[in-house]
């Protein structure tokens, strides 16, 4: 939240409105339902069962369902590790038993709600929830490990990164600035100088055609770093500024004032950064030439093998040895932990009428767990289940790989042959990207002739 948002936040009572505040989105009041402190990091696991968007009923009700069932299991004993390696349908946490990335207080990552209360809700490590659901399907939560919140020392880093960010910022400027001024012997006098705009200025200002009036005597209204600034430039400064919604004249100057007078200091520091930090200097010099390569390369490089359609399929046909299919298989795989399920489903694939969405509705009607179907096109040795196989056309032999028994139905065998530039795009792309970048270094080395200063060079390593 940006900081007045917060600030009005925090300080207001359970049950209480705040005050109106403002941020630079509008006027806020804030009524606080509740507090908690703040809880943590946790490590959990999770075993998820994914439904669609719009699930139908029926998708919803089996999803329910096997999800209930692997809590039974749980209750009963069976390990969280493995129900999550047979079951689970989050690809990025299955193969680690459901571990996932810590979350909570200190870190940038973040849960959906109904999975941080329910984790957070654990009192033991090794404890797991009851099913719940999200917007992403129904999950059970471990608790592996909780961190209590740090101590002030701990979180300091990132308190002071806070701090430098957003409104906060503004705090932390404003001292920056004091600073400033007592090392460039700032003088100020707006009191003496301020009241002839209060007096001159209308609420006519707000208006677009607004002109300045004509000072009668132009005098300094604060001096800094040995140079004075005067009322026509503070003038001129109020007529420059867009026209913004009305407020008090007073409240209006004075905002006025102390923006231009910031605006001047913070100029001033900026333009003799470089002669007082030498390695701010270098720094600067650095990023610029970065910035210059990165846009170079964008324009001759990067943008052009993604946009230049033309050249990236000529380079593609041109290559096309270079993005072949290895010799490869269709097949629907059938996996269970239980054999007989796998055998049951075997069985019915000899049945014309069978296909896997009927299998699997037949193999699942007492129990969603019973067994799971893919299909797909695949390089048998590029595949951790099918890899070193000795299948065949058609229906093969059930086997056991790690916890499951599979069966796998071999549909087609498709020959080794070019793929289509959709199907190799990526690596087209990163492929032409380099050519580009050779081509366009040996056009640079061609058109210029480079000179090395050998004797600057070996003091770098002195």
């Amino acid at each position: 939240m940006v900081y007045p948002f917060e600030t009005a936040a925090y300080e207001t009572n359970i049950g209480e409105v705040s005050m109106p505040v403002r941020t630079n989105f509008g006027y806020h009041i804030v009524k606080v339902f509740d507090k908690r402190e703040a809880r943590g990091t946790i490590t959990t696991a999770h075993i998820m069962v994914v439904t669609n968007d719009n699930p139908s009923r029926s998708d919803e009700e089996n999803a329910k369902k096997k999800i209930n069932e692997i809590y039974e299991k749980l209750k009963n004993g069976e390990s969280f590790d493995k129900l999550a390696r047979l079951y689970s349908d989050d690809p990025g946490s299955k193969s680690k038993g459901g571990e996932l990335p810590a979350f909570g207080s200190g870190t940038n990552q973040r849960m959906v709600t109904e999975f941080e209360d329910a984790a957070f809700a654990l009192d033991e490590n090794g404890d797991f929830s009851k099913p719940f659901k999200t917007a992403y399907g129904y999950h059970i939560v471990k608790r592996l490990d909780y961190q209590p919140l740090g101590t002030k020392e701990e979180l300091l880093p990132s308190i002071k990164q806070k701090i430098n960010r957003g409104n906060r910022a503004e705090a932390t400027q404003e001292a920056f600035i004091n600073s400033l001024k007592t090392e460039n012997k700032f003088v100020d006098k707006k009191n003496k100088r301020i009241e002839w705009f209060y007096e001159n200025i209308d609420s006519t200002v707000f208006k677009k055609n607004w002109k300045a009036p004509s000072l009668p005597k132009n005098k300094w209204m604060f001096k800094y770093h040995k140079q004075k600034y005067d009322m026509q430039s503070f003038l001129d400064h109020i007529e420059n500024q867009k026209r913004r919604n009305p407020m008090p004249i007073k409240t209006f100057i004075d905002k006025n004032y102390k923006d231009w007078q910031n605006d001047i200091i913070l100029s001033d520091e900026k333009s003799r950064l470089e002669e007082k930090y030498p390695a701010y200097k270098a720094l600067l010099q650095e990023y610029h030439d970065g910035v210059l390569l990165y846009e170079i390369m964008k324009d001759k490089v990067w943008d052009k093998a993604i946009n230049d359609t033309t050249g990236l399929e000529k380079f593609f046909n041109k290559n096309i040895d270079q993005y072949q299919w290895e010799e490869r298989l269709k097949v629907n795989i059938y996996s269970s932990d239980k054999r007989e399920m796998v055998l049951e489903a075997a069985l019915l694939t000899d049945i014309d009428s069978m296909n896997m969405s009927s299998i699997l509705n037949k193999v699942n009607a007492d129990s969603q767990l019973n067994l799971e179907a893919k299909q797909g096109k695949f390089v048998q040795e590029d595949h951790p289940v099918l890899a070193g196989k000795d299948l065949k056309l058609g229906k093969n032999e059930i086997f056991k790989h790690n916890e499951k028994f599979y069966l796998v139905v071999v549909e087609e065998t498709l020959p080794a042959g070019p793929k289509e530039l959709s199907e190799a795009k990526g690596r087209v792309i990163q492929d032409y990207q380099e050519y580009l970048e050779k081509k366009w270094l040996e056009e640079l080395n061609n058109k210029h002739t480079i000179k090395v200063n050998k004797d600057v060079l070996y003091q770098l390593g002195e």
